[in-house]
């Protein structure tokens, strides 16, 4: 049964907003009732508006609840677009009603066009079957206004492009349409021929996903990009939601496939454009997740590309988890030219684009999957295993994070950069890190030249590595405050020739025979807490505690607790700041201080 909120939101809308003068009128479609077919009540509403909007309701069909061969048109109007009534007086929503293409042309089941504001509640948007060269297989935008789904499930539809729904916002950057996923609605088992299975977003408009119970789920666009959603410059989406709970949560962006960007593509194709999306939480326990996902050829979970000279694209994430995603390349993440990515847990509310993230809801994140790249395979369609990356920058991409965990995943090398060229060379900026359990045939990570990589305050341990050095870099690699606890394994192989672009501070390894080219670099076992479960905070007794000077510009570690805390016990080697990802927040317990001292006080 479907949540009859929607309708009761309507009511308060229209009490809250609506003139003294408002005259908002019904109409009702369906056996019996006043209006046979949908498209003519909107005729009828076309011809007399009331303001500030009209509702159509859709009666269910009490033979089969279906309403066949549909090519609804709404052009112009401002109308709250209801199923799941009983009949013809009925305006309580208990359902759905099923609005099919099936037997008739190939086209959209709905267009909607002009400057329109509609809501759509209560229905099953089903079997459009547009052309391959068609755009919207269940629902077609074309304009400017807003477009709100709350209740309602859009599913097997197909389309050349944009699958399940195509939305282009056609007005200027200062009249952005608007498309807003709401409450109870799924987007499931959508196909497009070419882009955008579930979602396709274009031109001025942006895409607002953050309520709860929102599902983006087995989608296809096998033969290009973004089979849960495609967002293409200058458009924009926000993606806040948890996902779908049945007995437990599920992704939001989940078992999409495509050519590229299993999960979600987010493209630029023409200079002075950008595409932006951010990910964000609106659920402390549960980040936004792009789980499950599958690319043929790239970008499991994510492909960003920007245009070649002046146009980006980003993904800018706050709270996220990106699990389970597979492709050849880039199974969790792969960037081209000109995309970017900015992965900062500095607070829930870090901006990617012009509007604040706390006026859509967004909350501080506080599981442990927060901020988390985990369980991701590079493998090809068979389930063979490939020489692809986790996270792939092609030439001119980068990628800045904060407080970013890299777990448990299976490729090639865990984070592999080629670089750029003179003018755009590849950056790669990761501070507070963790990569553990990453299971890597090659290099863990590895730089081409015209690269520059710092790794800053992150922990390294405990990777099976089949072959190679922790680290290879052809480029400018800069390693601060940093613990590798990788055993025997080689920790560097620097190849980039001129020393000036190697910078080596503060690091601690248990090989450093390869480290020698740097300052303070400490051979010692970094004693953490609980490794054979995950948990790489530093023992009250460790070496790694009070080690390096404070860094005023990197105030909070990877739990996001504050960094150079002094252990008034230990001695300083040069400074208050712990190595590694995670800062000592407990005081230091010397041996003779047995009670209170044990692990169990630490973990």
């Amino acid at each position: 049964m479907f949540v009859h909120r929607l309708a009761l939101f309507s009511i308060l809308l229209f009490a809250l907003l609506a003139p003294a003068h408002a005259t908002p009128k019904n109409f009702r479609v369906g056996p019996g009732c006043t209006y046979a077919t949908i498209n003519a009540a909107l005729n009828a509403e076309r011809l007399a508006p009331g303001t500030p909007a009209d509702f159509i309701w859709i009666a269910r069909n009490p033979d089969n609840n279906f309403y066949t061969a549909q090519d609804i048109q709404i052009h112009d109007q401002n109308v709250f677009l209801y199923g799941g009534v009983d009949n013809c007086t009925d305006s309580s929503i208990s359902g759905t009603t099923t609005l099919s293409g099936d037997g008739g042309d190939a086209k959209s089941v709905m267009t909607i066009s002009g400057a329109s504001q509609v809501w759509l509640g209560g229905l099953l948007i089903t079997q459009g079957d547009n052309t391959d060269s068609g755009v919207g297989g269940g629902i077609n935008f074309v304009g400017t206004g807003f477009l709100k789904i709350g209740s309602s499930i859009i599913s097997n539809n197909q389309a050349g492009y944009g699958g399940g729904i195509n939305f282009r916002g056609t007005g200027s950057a200062d009249d952005v349409a608007q498309l807003w996923i709401n409450y109870e609605t799924k987007i499931t088992d959508n196909t497009a021929t070419t882009s955008g299975g579930g979602i396709r977003i274009e031109g001025n408009a942006t895409l607002r996903v953050v309520d709860h119970q929102v599902w983006i789920a087995r989608n296809h666009a096998d033969g290009g990009f973004g089979g849960g959603l495609l967002v293409l410059g200058p458009a924009q989406a926000n993606l806040g939601s948890p996902g779908y709970r049945f007995a437990e949560y599920v992704g939001l962006l989940y078992e999409n496939t495509a050519k590229n960007g299993g999960g979600m593509s987010v493209i630029t194709t023409a200079e002075h454009q950008e595409a932006n999306v951010r990910l964000f939480t609106t659920d402390p326990l549960h980040p936004v997740r792009i789980d499950g996902n599958t690319a043929s050829a790239n970008g499991g979970g994510i492909y960003v590309t920007g245009y070649n000279g002046n146009g980006a694209s980003t993904v800018c994430g706050t709270d996220y988890r990106i699990s389970a995603n597979s492709a050849p390349e880039g199974s969790a993440i792969y960037s081209a030219g000109n995309g970017e990515f900015e992965l900062n847990r500095l607070s829930a509310f870090v901006e990617c684009s012009d509007v604040h993230a706390d006026t859509l809801g967004a909350q501080p994140c506080t599981s442990e999957d927060c901020n988390l790249i985990d369980g991701n395979i590079a493998q090809n369609a068979s389930g063979q295993a490939t020489g692809g990356s986790t996270i792939l920058l092609q030439a001119g991409a980068d990628i800045f994070a904060n407080r970013l965990r890299l777990r448990s995943n299976r490729g090639a090398h865990t984070l592999r950069a080629l670089g750029g060229d003179v003018i755009d060379a590849g950056v790669t900026i990761l501070s507070d890190c963790l990569f553990d359990g990453n299971i890597d045939s090659s290099e863990m990570v590895v730089a081409g030249t015209q690269t520059y990589i710092t790794l800053n305050n992150c922990t390294i341990a405990d990777n099976p590595i089949a072959s190679g050095a922790v680290l290879r870099s052809a480029g400018a690699l800069d390693l601060r405050d940093d613990i590798l606890r990788q055993g025997s394994t080689t920790s560097l192989v620097y190849t980039g020739g001129n020393s000036t672009n190697l910078k080596i501070n503060y690091v601690m390894s248990e090989e450093v025979a390869s480290l020698a080219q740097g300052s303070h670099v400490i051979q010692a076992d970094p004693s953490f807490v609980d490794p054979s479960h995950g948990d790489y905070r530093l023992q009250p007794t460790s070496p790694a505690i009070d080690v390096a000077p404070a860094v005023a510009s990197d105030p909070y570690d990877l739990d996001n607790n504050p960094r150079d805390r002094d252990s008034a016990s230990v001695p300083n080697l040069d400074g208050v700041r712990d190595l590694g990802a995670y800062e000592r927040q407990a005081r230091y317990c010397g041996a003779a201080d047995t009670l209170f001292c044990s692990n169990f006080d630490f973990d």
